[in-house]
């Protein structure tokens, strides 16, 4: 993965204009090639690809495609708890420079103020009628957002919640729903005196694992029956308000969603995102039969 940062982005009339700050590790000089457009809605990584894909094989293809790299030069943000992030990257690693960038970089649509009797809070809706995305933050730094597509959908949050704790509240919650029994079925990211290690395995493995690193863990990834339960370590999320938290999020199938929202909502609040769901903006919305479909989130 490279280790670059990036310094700055602008949105100039739909094209982004990028810059890479060199941390003399690796300079980053696309020249003339810099990406014009940054394809996805949302992400704390940028992924470019710079080679062609001859020789590869279907998967690493496919892989290419997720990712929204169809062609060399193409760029795209991800973010690097979704499940099977960095297994892609690992899969395309010759044919990608990947940015760890140090917020999340949201792809604006259209930006709402709001004022609650005891949050002031922003909302900022991004992505496109087909994959729509909305993000809700106070400016004491907490924030609530979604983002779905016409099968899957996910909810992210911060909070200050371990991942222990959060774990603890989903398995409460979704006391009917056990780890997968899959070798892939669990990510973490651990940090070391080289950097970080990404370890993927078993859930119950990787799960005792967790538990022995609670200082080192910077990332989880566990998938139980129709959900997938992310942590992120804390870490300021946002350039304007100097607040660092951790992320708890829900990835899902809609079908299985829709049915067990109310629960997932529970979840929220016992994970950390209490106070924002006080706004009353909180929601999810998604495409059924064609037509967009809001659930409120409270």
């Amino acid at each position: 993965m490279g280790r670059g940062s990036v310094y700055k982005i602008r949105d100039n009339d739909n094209l982004f204009d990028t810059w890479f700050k060199d941390e003399g590790l690796s300079p980053f000089d696309f020249g003339d090639r810099a990406p014009a457009v940054i394809r996805g809605r949302s992400g704390d990584l940028l992924v470019v690809r710079i080679a062609c894909s001859e020789n590869l094989n279907e998967r690493k293809k496919a892989s290419l495609r997720s990712l929204n790299l169809a062609t060399v030069g193409s760029a795209a943000l991800c973010h690097s708890t979704l499940p099977n992030t960095h297994g892609m990257l690992h899969d395309v690693r010759n044919h990608v420079i990947v940015v760890k960038m140090q917020k999340v970089v949201y792809l604006e649509q259209d930006d709402l103020s709001n004022e609650n009797a005891t949050l002031e809070y922003h909302i900022t809706k991004y992505g496109t009628n087909t994959r729509p995305g909305e993000l809700v933050r106070a400016r004491t730094g907490e924030y609530f957002a979604f983002e779905s597509d016409r099968h899957r959908v996910r909810i992210m949050w911060g909070a200050s919640c371990t991942y222990q704790e959060a774990l603890d509240a989903f398995q409460k919650t979704f006391s009917d729903l056990a780890p997968i029994e899959d070798p892939n079925s669990a990510t973490i990211v651990v940090a070391n005196g080289e950097g970080a290690h990404i370890i993927e395995g078993e859930a119950h493995h990787l799960l005792e694992k967790a538990a022995k690193a609670p200082t080192t863990l910077q990332m989880a990834r566990i998938s139980f029956r129709g959900f997938d339960l992310t942590w992120r370590n804390s870490r300021q999320t946002f350039h304007d308000i100097p607040v660092s938290m951790a992320e708890v999020g829900l990835n899902a199938a809609s079908s299985e969603f829709v049915p067990r929202i109310r629960d997932a909502a529970n979840f929220a609040r016992n994970a950390g995102a209490q106070e924002i769901m006080h706004t009353g903006s909180c929601r999810v919305v998604l495409r059924q039969h064609g037509n967009l479909k809001e659930f409120p989130f409270e």
